[in-house]
């Protein structure tokens, strides 16, 4: 790829064209053009395109740049995968870095036998009513039919080899796209007598073939097209290209075993999913993906395979790499023996999708799954259990994780425990206390040193009282100010960053809430603090948090913790940080007068002397 091929596509794109093709309305404001973001849902438009240098810029999300920008940015591609679309737009040759002219040769010849593969497949299909008769009693309309390419190669082994005889395409071409083989009785057709799925490329250009076999005997079921120049399996995701739109709004994608899992999820309007071609889900599928997040969130993958497939079982191994490209992954569980496409058959397209919101993390499903083989009654499965679940919660790569699912360990340890002892708390605690430091143990050994990092310690839960109430109180507040405006708002009024005691919570507070409590500029509006810069100004502080370095971790922990949130324990905790203001106020107050600095007359004295009225008896308790 040579600079000037960069520079003349730069030069030759109509940047308000391009972005127009996508259906976005642009007016002319000035010289430049103005209209609604593609990239953020807005009413009042700030997006400008400027035709004449070449560039965009939304002054809502802060996106910007070039025609390969634009590209990227909609249709989540690499450089050279937009810099290929824009040169065939202008009827230019783009040569991908290191690729000698020979290699391009030869990648475009093979592209152009993979089409004509796909006319002939699709032609063969409206010749065949028996096959068509097929595909409908499995459920698939025309119109899907159609919009998937689906085709039939027909049988006699030389349907396709004849076909591209009498087009003078070149067999060797043929060959390198896999579509022929070569054997003992010469050039032979690859598919015979098989349903044939197009694998296409994110452009929807065919790349590739996966065909299934119409005989009762046919061996493989399955057979798909092995590597050539233009396919690379363990980077390609059937049906991504018509995936993709639905991915980004749906915030996830789906992803399934089979072709035909694909298309009956998306005939049920369930479009936002896709398949690995026989191979498990690998770190190039999930960098793909992550090109599709919507806005800023984190990349999401629900898996929903047979629960006792191999690819079941590869998904398992791969937790540790989802988590290191950065794919937060979950586990749609489905009824046994069921797969997408008969349960949405049965239940219909609406159980499916509430199956899919209710998707476990990864580790969550490992663990219910580990649990379900041990039965915990049982004295001598107890220590094997802990053992096991510890080892999958060392495995995670994120401290965070390790933290949060240590702390569910310790209190599902701690319900057991009492299950197991029944009436007898001491050695209920001891049990717990025991087996607490075994997965300690095992945290530190087989999580920590494998990884080179510290292990995240358990808390058995001694030492709780007083100080851990306070602590929880402090940690509900900032979760509370975290998750809805309304709520930071109320705590804005009642707090600031002087009521909270654990000092890394205060300082997340101070950066939140500010040492007078404002959540916006200090100023109030007579209609409340619902004024769109003010919250803008807010959720911008929250993003700072989330990417400062020294208050991610703990931001993120707060945000992690599923425990419920609501209106009433909001207030009781607020309740619980002003009662501990004022006990430390009083406190203050106290060491004043027994030191004689607080004379009558001081209204110190007078504050003093109330305080310690209204609070009474539950001032010794604090104390």
């Amino acid at each position: 790829m040579a600079d000037d091929i960069v520079s003349e596509i730069k030069l030759r794109t109509d940047l308000v064209e391009l972005i127009q093709s996508y259906g976005i309305q642009l007016r002319r404001s000035g010289r430049t053009h103005k209209g609604l973001c593609p990239f953020h849902g807005e009413k009042t438009p700030s997006f400008h395109v400027d035709g004449e240098r070449g560039f965009y810029k939304c002054y809502g999300c802060g996106k910007g740049g070039d025609c390969f920008s634009f590209l990227r940015d909609k249709e989540g591609l690499s450089f050279p995968e937009a810099g290929e679309i824009l040169a065939r737009r202008l009827g230019l040759e783009w040569q991908r870095k290191g690729e000698s002219p020979e290699v391009r040769s030869e990648r475009q010849r093979v592209q152009d036998v993979t089409v004509l593969a796909e006319r002939f497949f699709r032609e063969r299909l409206m010749h065949a009513p028996g096959v068509l008769r097929y595909l409908e009693e499995r459920g698939l309309s025309r119109e899907t039919i159609e919009q998937f390419g689906l085709g039939y190669a027909p049988p006699g082994y030389e349907a396709l080899l004849s076909w591209f005889r009498q087009q003078k395409v070149s067999l060797e071409d043929a060959l390198t796209a896999d579509l022929l083989i070569k054997g003992e009785h010469g050039l032979r057709d690859r598919f015979v007598d098989r349903v044939m799925f197009p694998i296409h490329d994110l452009e929807g250009r065919p790349v590739a073939f996966g065909g299934r076999t119409l005989r009762p005997d046919g061996i493989p079921k399955y057979l798909n097209t092995a590597g050539t120049p233009i396919f690379e399996k363990g980077r390609t995701l059937y049906a991504l290209h018509l995936a993709r739109p639905a991915i980004v709004e749906a915030g996830f994608a789906v992803a399934v075993e089979g072709y035909m899992d694909v298309i009956a999820l998306h005939q049920a309007g369930i479009a936002n999913t896709v398949a690995s071609l026989g191979t498990a889900i690998t770190e190039k599928h999930v960098e793909i993906l992550r090109r599709f997040r919507k806005g800023d969130a984190e990349s999401e993958l629900v898996i929903c395979y047979d629960g006792d497939s191999a690819g079941m079982r590869a998904v398992e191994r791969a937790g540790p790499m989802f988590e290191e490209a950065g794919c937060n992954v979950r586990i749609a569980v489905l009824p046994e023996g069921d797969d997408p496409d008969t349960f949405v058959k049965k239940h219909g397209a609406d159980a499916l999708r509430a199956l899919l919101n209710r998707a476990q993390p990864l580790l969550d499903y490992e663990l219910n799954r580990l649990r379900s083989r041990y039965n915990l009654s049982d004295p001598s499965a107890r220590l094997p259990f802990i053992r096991e679940a510890a080892r999958l919660v060392a495995r995670s790569g994120s401290s965070l994780v390790r933290q949060e699912y240590a702390g569910r360990l310790t209190r599902l340890l701690e319900r057991l425990a009492n299950e197991w002892f029944p009436g007898d708390p001491h050695q209920a605690m001891q049990a717990r206390s025991a087996l607490t430091q075994e997965i300690n143990r095992l945290l530190r050994n087989d999580g920590a040193a494998r990884r080179g990092t510290p292990a995240t310690p358990v808390s058995s839960g001694a030492g709780t009282g007083l100080k851990s109430a306070r602590a929880h109180a402090e940690r509900y507040v900032l979760r509370a100010v975290l998750t809805e405006y309304r709520w930071a708002e109320t705590v804005a009024s009642r707090v600031s960053a002087e009521h909270f005691a654990e000092e890394s919570l205060r300082g997340i507070a101070e950066d939140l809430l500010g040492h007078n409590g404002s959540v916006g500029d200090g100023s109030q509006h007579e209609d409340g603090w619902e004024e769109d810069g003010e919250a803008q100004d807010f959720w911008t502080r929250v993003e700072r948090l989330k990417n400062d370095p020294a208050r991610a971790e703990q931001v993120s922990e707060l945000l992690m913790d599923e425990a419920p949130l609501s209106d009433d324990g909001l207030e009781a905790c607020l309740q619980k940080l002003e009662h501990a203001a004022t006990v430390a106020h009083l406190q203050e107050l106290r060491q004043l007068y027994e030191a004689g600095e607080l004379a009558p007359g001081d209204p110190r004295l007078d504050e003093y002397l109330q305080l310690r009225k209204e609070l009474g008896g539950r001032q010794k308790r604090e104390d």
